[in-house]
């Protein structure tokens, strides 16, 4: 299934390449806000990190593909969920770690990290939970070109990172003009993507309402589900509040627009966007209702 729209004079466009386009323009403008030293403070706070980072490879996978199996979740949906448990950590989510009052260098190491080796992660992480999805009784085999997937994920995500980091390394006035202004604009051609996939989608699926229940149900089991998990994580390994602030926004706030690249570009399927779709607008109530409360108590 291809995605295609009609326009004046017979001709049509095809909007798969957006994604792609501006994830790498989000990820360069991310690169632009790093230097090594985000890096570097991994190794200062070990234990944090590396749960967040098991949480993000590990956990979130792993819980998606038990709550599709739970819900008896329908392929492109359950496609869909595990798609988005898959990527790494969203590019919004230091701005709303800071706003949330939480370890805002913690949540820059996790995504600058989780996202230069998404090239790497993601194929693997998909490859496993697809054949998990393909082994049912009249499952229809999902495969995934490991190789153009690897090739294409560095492109979008890790060589645009250390695009950015060279911008700044040289031109450090230039990236701090520049990351801003770029962030926004791809920001606002995803807004616009991601209406019209959702456009297309009620044009395409009868029973949307359905659907869209199933996936909103199966995507607020997920966010909810790591949430306990990042919460009792972080109480038992004793780590501080805005520790703890950090990991749940890490693990509920994954890179959307990664997901789109994989359903629209390397699986040519615009129907497993449809649970990332309906991922987006929760993730940020979540992400809403925790700065909220993290404001109110430490005003």
């Amino acid at each position: 299934m291809h995605v295609e729209c009609e326009v004046e004079g017979g001709l049509s466009f095809d909007p798969s390449w957006i994604p792609t386009a501006t994830l790498f323009a989000m990820m360069l403008s991310m690169g632009m806000t790093l230097a090594p030293a985000d890096f570097r403070r991994v190794v200062r706070r070990p234990r944090a990190f590396l749960f967040g980072a098991c949480g993000q490879i590990l956990l979130l996978p792993a819980f998606a593909l038990g709550i599709a199996w739970g819900l008896s979740l329908p392929e492109p949906l359950a496609v869909g969920l595990v798609l988005i448990a898959a990527c790494p950590g969203g590019v919004t989510s230091n701005a709303l770690a800071h706003y949330a009052r939480g370890d805002t260098a913690l949540s820059v190491s996790l995504t600058a990290l989780s996202s230069s080796l998404a090239f790497l992660t993601v194929p693997a992480i998909l490859g496993v939970a697809f054949r998990v999805l393909s082994s049912g009784a009249g499952a229809r085999e999902i495969s995934l070109p490991i190789g153009e997937t690897a090739v294409t994920l560095f492109g979008t995500t890790a060589l645009p990172i250390l695009l950015g980091m060279l911008v700044r390394h040289w031109r450090e006035g230039v990236a701090a003009r520049v990351s801003g202004p770029l962030l926004a604009i791809s920001t606002s051609v995803l807004m616009l993507l991601i209406t019209g996939l959702g456009a297309n989608l009620a044009m395409s699926e009868r029973d949307l309402g359905s659907l869209f229940m199933q996936s909103a149900i199966a995507v607020i089991a997920l966010i909810t589900s790591l949430a306990i998990v990042a919460h009792a994580g972080a109480r038992a390994l004793g780590l501080a509040d805005d520790q703890r602030r950090t990991l749940l926004l890490e693990l509920s706030l994954q890179n959307f627009n990664l997901a789109l690249v994989i359903a629209l570009g390397l699986l040519d399927e615009p129907r497993y966007a449809g649970t990332p779709i309906v991922y987006f607008p929760i993730m940020f109530v979540f992400a809403g209702w925790l700065i909220v409360r993290a404001r109110r108590s430490n005003p």
